[in-house]
């Protein structure tokens, strides 16, 4: 018996706020999401999660998964960085790992390692240092691998990498496909439309520089034109849109207007005119009409984004926002350069967005911001999740009871 193991470490901040209510592993890089590329690729006979302790119950409640449990572990056991990106050219390298071996990248990063159980204790620590695996002693082999250090890098990826490609050539061999409808112009092979999709006459599909994948319970309707590599996940409704390579949309979102080289976590609408680009947006946010991000500044010089508390320089010309869960933009909204919204924020009114809007805050740059008062965020939380028919459970709402908590010295600042 084999059992996956897959945990985070200290880095997992410098994907804040994405990761105030998820565990690294839970974002989306391409169509799947970090755990789900190593659940899918890497054979196992049971799993266990481990992660940050205020996450261990939501993780249990929406996957029924073994949290933060070591006594689960045994024997050989396959442990996975939940920064890493498992592709298919990865998982075959893991597949050749003895006991003992690990895999690391160029910069020393690991990715995967073969280990007795007995060897992980380290993993119950509560803070948990990217290095600490090397205490296991393990013989390091190199690869070409990919562990990602910061949110702005999946952007990056989906227009540079074949993460979206990658995935979407799992998620076909594993669906049933159909054909496109009568009325639909298609450009190039790779164009996957599962069984349940249901696309409108009038739409356009290009799949000539990379694959396009609808999942079932998707809804495309015209004037909408979807270049790939893309990704529109199930039940999501896509309504005369530009739908821009390196676009991944998660389950249940409405979207229009243009988007490019982003991720839509789920759950979120973008319904009307206006571009987000090379951005990262959480579940359960809302994007007004006209709302737009800047993604490229005007002298051409490489983005800077707030993390942890500084200004980073990227290094990269093309990044545009970054929007926490449950977060609320109304119409005109403008999203400066590297903007970085955190969560449960409500934003409104034309003038340009600061550089960092922490957690929990309500208001724009003229009339400045106040505190969102806790309750009233989730009550808001609450409606807008009974509209797609979920229910906000009780560890859910205690879970941004304590990101609040934890948010209170950014806002302070």
């Amino acid at each position: 018996m084999r059992t996956l193991a897959i945990y985070e470490d200290e880095k997992a901040h410098n994907f804040l706020p994405m990761t105030y209510i998820r565990p690294v592993y839970e974002l989306r890089c391409g169509a799947l999401t970090l755990r789900q590329k190593a659940e899918m690729r890497i054979p196992h006979d049971a799993e266990v999660l481990f992660c940050r302790g205020y996450l261990c119950e939501v993780m249990r409640e929406r996957y029924n998964a073994i949290v933060n449990d070591l006594s689960q572990l045994s024997g050989d056991t396959v442990l996975v960085n939940g920064r890493a990106v498992i592709s298919a050219d990865v998982a075959n390298k893991i597949a050749e790992l003895q006991n003992g071996e690990a895999l690391v990248n160029p910069d020393g990063e690991l990715v995967a390692a073969i280990v007795d159980a007995t060897k992980l204790g380290w993993l119950c620590n509560p803070q948990i240092g990217s290095d600490e695996w090397r205490q296991m002693n393990l013989r390091e082999i190199t690869a070409e691998a990919i562990v990602l250090d910061y949110l702005w890098r999946i952007p990056v990826l989906l227009e540079e990498s074949n993460v979206i490609s990658d995935d979407i050539a799992l998620l076909s061999s594993q669906a049933k496909m159909s054909s496109p409808p009568k009325g639909v112009l298609t450009y190039g092979d790779g164009i996957f439309i599962e069984e349940g999709a249901r696309i409108y006459g009038g739409v356009v599909i290009s799949a000539e520089d990379g694959p396009v994948f609808i999942a079932s319970g998707a809804s495309i309707t015209p004037p909408t034109f979807i270049q790939g590599p893309s990704y529109i996940g199930t039940k999501t409704h896509v309504d005369g849109a530009k739908i821009r390579p390196g676009t991944v949309l998660g389950p249940v979102c409405r979207i229009g207007g243009e988007v490019e080289a982003t991720v839509i976590h789920g759950y979120s609408n973008k319904h009307h005119d206006g571009f987000i680009g090379h951005s990262y947006i959480g579940e359960w946010v809302n994007i007004g009409a006209m709302t737009t991000c800047s993604d490229l500044k005007n002298n051409y010089s490489s983005v800077r984004v707030w993390v942890n508390g500084e200004v980073i320089d990227t290094g990269e010309l093309k990044i545009g926002c970054f929007i926490g869960d449950h977060s609320k933009l109304g119409i005109g909204v403008m999203l400066t350069t590297g903007a970085v919204i955190g969560i449960a924020c409500n934003i409104y009114g034309a003038e340009m967005t600061p550089k960092f809007v922490p957690s929990f805050l309500w208001g724009n740059s003229e009339e400045g911001f106040t505190v969102h008062e806790l309750d009233k965020a989730i009550a808001t939380a609450r409606k807008m999740m009974s509209r797609r028919k979920v229910e906000l459970t009780e560890a859910e709402e205690t879970l941004l009871r304590k990101v609040f908590e934890l948010t209170d010295c950014e806002r302070q600042k």
